[in-house]
């Protein structure tokens, strides 16, 4: 049984079950029944299983294999090509070719390059995700840096994604700049990321492979418990909101970690 299958099984399992329930205890009541019970029952199953489906779907952890453009029909090679050559050029290191394998969640094929600047303390993914029965998303580049006491910092160049609300981790500060080229996406991280370290007293950790997988899988586990925690209605109100008015910039905690700071005389 596919993902999809398994969601769709899962939310009529719950909306039947919720019906059911719902009709015991409503037969307490020795009152018929309405239109109004019936959407009451739709309601209440459709958001007990999204808050399980979506618990279901983020990975909690990855598995990172080799890979190799050739798997991908689908690449576009043209502007993963350009984007290396200008990473290259500004002295980043490629490091690997992988796979981003999800484990526990929705598979959804992927093909990555990691190149790092050891003298920065910096990263760079290039990616390119083939989500299935859809069209490949447009390749992305996201350039990071990993921060001691569990802060990062990621800019991309990708749409911001409303869905982002259900899995937003305060300490994973990030910033959607859409059809940046590397070099400018470079310029808007370092902007960033001096203010970060001079707010909030944090230095760049060195980067690694091994490093950048252990943050990940780091990542993914924190990811699976803010979304078992976070509480649906509010999220997917914030979802409904976002996609209405996209939001580029997330800060989590930094404001308010920075003022507690300024207010201890750093």
């Amino acid at each position: 049984m596919d993902y999809k299958t398994k969601v769709q099984v899962k939310t009529w399992a719950v909306i039947i079950a919720v019906w059911v329930f719902y009709y015991v205890v409503r037969g307490y009541h020795h009152g018929p029944f309405t239109h109004y019970d019936f959407w009451i029952v739709i309601v209440l199953g459709y958001f007990i299983s999204l808050k399980i489906n979506l618990g279901g779907s983020a990975a909690s952890s990855y598995a990172f294999p080799d890979a190799v453009p050739e798997q991908f029909p689908m690449l576009d090679c043209g502007t993963f090509d350009r984007y290396a050559k200008e990473l290259e050029d500004i002295g980043f290191e490629k490091v690997r070719d992988f796979s981003l394998v999800g484990q526990g969640g929705a598979p959804i094929p992927s093909f990555c390059r990691l190149y790092i600047q050891p003298r920065e303390r910096l990263y760079v993914e290039l990616a390119q995700i083939f989500p299935p029965g859809r069209m490949p998303m447009p390749v992305m580049c996201a350039v990071q840096t990993f921060f001691d006491q569990d802060w990062s910092l990621g800019v991309g160049n990708n749409q911001p994604q409303p869905g982002a609300v259900f899995i937003r981790n305060p300490h994973a500060v990030g910033r959607a700049m859409p059809g940046k080229n590397p070099f400018d996406l470079l310029l808007g991280h370092r902007e960033w990321r001096d203010q970060m370290i001079n707010d909030l007293g944090i230095q760049p950790q060195p980067p690694s492979w091994v490093a950048y997988r252990d943050q990940n899988q780091k990542r993914a586990q924190q990811r699976v418990e803010i979304m078992r925690k976070g509480s649906i209605l509010l999220n997917f109100a914030k979802y409904l909101k976002r996609k209405a008015a996209p939001v580029y910039d997330w800060k989590g905690d930094w404001p308010a970690e920075a003022e507690k700071r300024r207010q201890k005389g750093f």
